[in-house]
């Protein structure tokens, strides 16, 4: 079992459409750096739910009008971690 649900999802995403960066939307929730980074390599590998959560954070990261580079998006290039580390798309 998984903690990552969409009742979890909407309260991280809740947290950033009101402006707060990824990281901190997520120590709002419970969810540490290490935990996010390994929920994002397992939407990389295309397991659900991962995959549905890091969609909805990127959707919510640009609802809160962060910025957003095109060229990455094209790419499938993203961040689990607050741009610590990126990663090619999944």
């Amino acid at each position: 079992p998984t903690l990552c649900d969409a009742a979890l999802t909407e309260r991280v995403c809740v947290w950033m459409r009101t402006g707060l960066p990824r990281t901190d939307a997520f120590a709002c929730e419970g969810i540490n750096r290490e935990t996010a980074r390994r929920w994002g390599i397992w939407a990389e590998e295309g397991r659900e739910p991962f995959v549905a959560f890091c969609a909805e954070v990127a959707r919510a990261e640009a609802l809160a009008g962060r910025a957003v580079n095109p060229q990455a998006v094209a790419q499938g290039t993203h961040s689990h971690d607050g741009g610590s580390s990126w990663h090619a798309g999944h």
